[in-house]
């Protein structure tokens, strides 16, 4: 009997998840990166994929993030991806990132010049103090992401995004 209710709880597990997924009622393209670990322990995760900007230009823009998938305890970490490795973002560029809740109260803010951020894997880039996550309460609270750009001459034509990963790894 117990071999057949571990699956089973596995099974609905994973399929609330997805259905969580599915209602995300929010800006950007939202995917499962979800993943079985050692063939029996389901690891949930989802990314969000914002609209391409020019790092050339001055870039303003404000998401919604409604319905957000629940990983209760998991924090949602957020990437600003370039297509390149461009030495010479590392400049003057600066972004300033925030969220608020739907009282428009500030549950995260990180505003860095692009020069005192690290790379990773090349194509990402985060603050070196690790400041650049936040940890979504409720699943059903919406919020605003807002995000300020303050794009170099140089670095024009070529493009980047935001991206927010939360879970999905170990």
């Amino acid at each position: 009997m117990k071999a057949f209710i571990i699956p089973m709880l596995l099974l609905i597990c994973g399929c609330s998840f997805k259905s969580d997924i599915v209602n995300y009622s929010g800006d950007g393209k939202i995917q499962d990166i979800s993943f079985t670990f050692a063939k029996c322990i389901p690891v949930k995760g989802y990314e969000i994929k914002f609209t391409n900007f020019d790092l050339g230009t001055d870039f303003y823009k404000e998401y919604t993030l409604n319905n957000l998938p629940a990983l209760h305890k998991e924090r949602a970490i957020i990437y600003l991806v370039t297509g390149g490795n461009y030495n010479s973002i590392l400049s003057n560029s600066e972004i300033e990132i925030s969220i608020t809740d739907k009282l428009d109260k500030q549950v995260f803010h990180f505003k860095s010049m692009l020069n005192k951020m690290i790379k990773m894997n090349v194509t990402h880039l985060y603050d070196s103090n690790l400041d650049n996550d936040f940890y979504p309460k409720k699943s059903a609270e919406p919020y605003k992401l807002k995000v300020k750009y303050k794009g170099k001459k140089s670095l024009e034509g070529k493009t980047g995004y935001l991206l927010i990963r939360c879970g999905g790894s170990i």
